[in-house]
């Protein structure tokens, strides 16, 4: 029996744990991408596409990519000022890393591999791909939230057409940007709230999943031995690197591995100290389990409107187990 395939959206502001993520998706045989989407975020929407064209030829990504708006939807775009040491200029500097990177196949110059930069925006994309979609899909989201809330704003009728939302942002202990707030969620708190109360399955991952998928040096070094097309990145940042958002693609492929409990979440957009603030009640009938348990059919068993799917831990050796297995079905 063929192998069945997720069919997805990736949307995403490219910080280093992305641009690996889109990778793995690329490489990954049980993910089929159907568009990719780019959000401003720590960079402005022109810089993150400019990038993301770079990146997709070099994975041979051929889905259409699209340009999101370039602010959120109320606030001000507020740059990361960290951004410099974690994003692009680091991963443009990668594919440099290897004398030898230009003769791998991978990284073909072949104008044939490269993606086509749809002269649509990104939210006209993402509805366009749903429409046409035979069954509802799934959407990643690693970057702020403003295209999804765009979306779900102008065609609210294409909500049947998305399964689920996978969600990287917000935190339950490990705020960034502010003392109260994570960086995804407090760049467009606005759009965070109207996603999650918009009665559509989400996966939601706290920031909190860092520290459990990050590499340390030795995994690294036996991830570079492998020749993928990530290798570059891997040997960029050789003393430790953390994959968050590849932990996005990991709750679709391995919903086993993850630790997982229900809760009733919403984004705070009206106090001044605690902007993008995410607030999660957790219900004393609803006990942690693994992600797999936590299936679609259970919660449309009577479950609050409000109600998502949080992911609070992962096997971490499992995790690093099948990024790897992704890496090796490609050399």
């Amino acid at each position: 029996m063929a192998q069945k395939t997720i069919e997805v959206i990736l949307d995403g502001d490219l910080r280093y744990d992305t641009s690996v993520a889109w990778g793995l998706a690329q490489l990954s045989s049980e993910l089929e991408i159907r568009a990719i989407t780019t959000v401003a975020g720590a960079y402005s929407s022109a810089q993150v596409t400019e990038y993301a064209e770079k990146l997709a030829k070099i994975y041979h990504i051929t889905a259409p990519l699209a340009q999101g708006g370039s602010q959120p939807l109320l606030a001000k775009l507020i740059v990361d000022k960290d951004a410099e040491n974690t994003g692009l200029e680091s991963l443009a500097a990668a594919p440099k890393v290897r004398a030898d990177a230009a003769s791998m196949s991978s990284f073909s110059n072949d104008e044939q591999q490269s993606p086509n930069l749809s002269p649509l925006s990104a939210v006209t994309l993402m509805a366009e791909t749903l429409k046409k979609a035979k069954k509802p899909m799934t959407v990643i989201a690693t970057g702020p939230l403003t295209n999804i809330a765009t979306l779900l704003l102008i065609y609210p009728e294409l909500k049947s057409q998305i399964e689920q939302f996978v969600i990287l942002g917000g935190a339950l202990k490990r705020n960034n940007a502010t003392a109260a707030a994570e960086y995804n969620f407090y760049e467009d708190y606005e759009a965070a709230a109207l996603v999650f109360s918009a009665q559509i399955p989400i996966i939601w991952l706290p920031i909190d999943i860092k520290d459990q998928s990050t590499l340390t040096a030795e995994e690294l070094k036996s991830f570079q031995q492998l020749k993928s097309p990530l290798q570059p990145i891997f040997d960029f940042y050789a003393d430790k690197l953390a994959l968050p958002a590849s932990c996005a693609l990991s709750v679709l492929l391995r919903p086993e591995i993850f630790q997982a409990r229900l809760a009733e979440v919403e984004i705070e957009t009206a106090a001044k100290y605690c902007l993008g603030n995410s607030i999660a009640c957790f219900g004393a009938e609803d006990e942690e389990c693994t992600l797999a348990e936590l299936s679609l059919d259970k919660l449309k068993i009577a479950r609050k409107e409000n109600e998502v799917r949080t992911v609070l831990a992962v096997e971490r050796t499992e995790l690093v187990a099948l990024l790897r297995h992704i890496c090796e079905a490609n050399i």
